[in-house]
Parts: C-alpha cells; structure tokens; sequence
C-alpha cells in the first residue's frame, strides 16, 4: 500500500470534510452524532492550519485521507520548555493493521522532535482495540497517569 503522510494546510483543508463524512459513515457507533459539513466548513474556514504549533498529519491513500494525527505543541510560560500533544489519531476501519497508524505516530513524533519539543504526550482512546495498538508502537511509554477533566458543554 502506498500512501504519503502529509500535513494539512490552508490550501487543503477541505479535504478534511470528506474524511469525517467517511469515518461517521463507516463507524456511526464510535461517531454518533450528525454530521453538518455546512458547520464543519464554517470551523475550518476559522482555523490557521499555517501555524506549526496546531498539526493536522494525515495519511493519505489515492488523493484521500485514510487516517489523521492531531499534533498541538505548546510551551510553558514557567521554563519555556516545549511538549507536544497528539490529541487525536483515527484510520479509517478498513485500512487498519496495515501500518498507517503506526506510521502516523512515528511522523507526528519526528514532527514534534523537528518542532523544538522535549516531551510528547498521547491522549489514549480506552477502548480494547486502540489499547493494544498503542501497546503496539513500541516507540512510546505507556503510563496510567490521571488526567483531571470537566466537560465545559
């Protein structure tokens, strides 16, 4: 299978509608709500995608994206040390144990090293399959650490 991992710009961000259309479609029990591309447009078109500290990586298969890496790097006000954030990885169901998310990963962490960031963090999903691909990679440390949260919706 060949596919590229490239990041998402001003120029082609659209193609992201596509993607979540697929994804919802494909795994509406993960992806239950409704999906407006009226509204999802209106936010990308509000959303720098220049700005090398929000990364959207994306893995990308015969000109559509298969697979997506969310990257924030962000720096400390305290030491002005750098850490980057992967809040997001999804592949497609159907290209899954094939290699795309591992790469994803691997490309998000050399990004993140590129980036001047000492540390990086993986917001893990907890579902059984997403568990045993992060345990997979081999290439970060999986700890239980505790995450204090609040749903501000």
């Amino acid at each position: 299978m060949a596919y590229k991992i490239a990041c998402i710009t001003n120029e082609n961000k659209d193609s992201l509608i596509d993607f979540e259309q697929t994804i919802r479609k494909t795994e509406p029990e993960i992806w239950p709500s409704e999906f407006s591309e009226r509204e999802y447009r209106r936010k990308l078109s509000e959303r720098d995608f220049d700005n090398k500290n929000n990364l959207v990586l994306c893995a990308i298969l015969d000109d559509k994206i298969i697979g997506r890496c969310d990257l924030i790097i962000q720096e400390s006000f305290m030491d002005f040390t750098k850490t980057g954030y992967i809040d997001w990885i999804y592949v497609e169901k159907a290209y899954r144990g094939k290699g795309v998310g591992k790469l994803l990963i691997e490309k998000t962490v050399e990004k993140v090293k590129m980036l001047g960031a000492e540390y990086c963090y993986l917001f893990t999903a907890a579902n059984e399959e997403a568990q045993a691909f992060y345990k997979s990679l081999g290439i970060l440390e999986l700890e239980k650490k505790e995450v204090a949260h609040k749903f501000l919706g």
